[in-house]
């Protein structure tokens, strides 16, 4: 559909599109076609009667919206078990902005975010990983034109004072060892950890195709 030189068109995340001129486009917020055919004919009206003088170029859109965009190009760019992990944190950033449009959200909106992360009581090591997370998703915005600026620019990691790592020694995982020998299942995850020093979430995702002759790829 081809008009006033704007054309109605469908993202990989199932949301509908208008493109008011070459380069600058809209989302209808909707995946619904029937309604964004409907919410189209709306901008192509205003179009004719000259009444669509000036469009932003950056194209406002929902949290809630963008999210399932950002996951959709999320799922083709990162590891299976990172994109868990943003699954998570982008679907609860997305319950506490439900529906507030992306280029409404201020630093203060942001600051209030990570104080309601303390509220919750979040560790400093899981905020901050939601913080880089978040961080990398607005960037996106922008590269994506639906915001000028991040408001994510200047927020700063918490400042939390790290433990050292804690090993076993050999003779710890001798006994761990004699503890599990009559249960072979266990033995190998344990083994796994052990010689691996993988994370729990790596060894639950890991397929047969991660392995290769002397390595795991995730």
């Amino acid at each position: 559909m081809v008009k006033c030189g704007m054309r109605l068109f469908q993202r990989k995340g199932g949301v509908w599109y208008v493109e008011i001129r070459r380069g600058v486009w809209r989302s209808l917020q909707t995946r619904d076609e029937r309604e964004a055919r409907t919410r189209y004919k709306a901008i192509e009206r205003e179009a004719l009667k000259g009444k669509l003088i000036s469009i932003d170029e950056h194209k406002s859109t929902t949290t809630e919206v963008f999210i399932e965009e950002y996951l959709s190009w999320s799922k083709l760019n990162h590891a299976a078990t990172t994109n868990i992990r943003i699954i998570q944190i982008l679907r609860k950033f997305g319950r506490v902005f439900k529906n507030k449009q992306i280029t409404a959200i201020r630093r203060k909106d942001i600051d209030g975010y990570v104080d309601y992360c303390k509220k919750i009581q979040n560790k400093p090591a899981t905020i901050n990983i939601e913080i880089r997370t978040l961080k990398s998703m607005f960037n996106k915005a922008v590269q994506w034109k639906y915001i000028k600026d991040s408001p994510f620019n200047g927020v700063s990691q918490i400042k939390h004072q790290k433990s050292p790592p804690q090993f076993l020694t050999t003779e710890q995982i001798k006994s761990m060892f004699e503890v599990l020998k009559g249960n072979r299942e266990y033995t190998l995850v344990f083994a796994f950890y052990i010689y691996t020093g993988a994370r729990r979430g790596e060894i639950n995702n890991l397929k047969w195709n991660d392995i290769k002759e002397d390595s795991i790829v995730y």
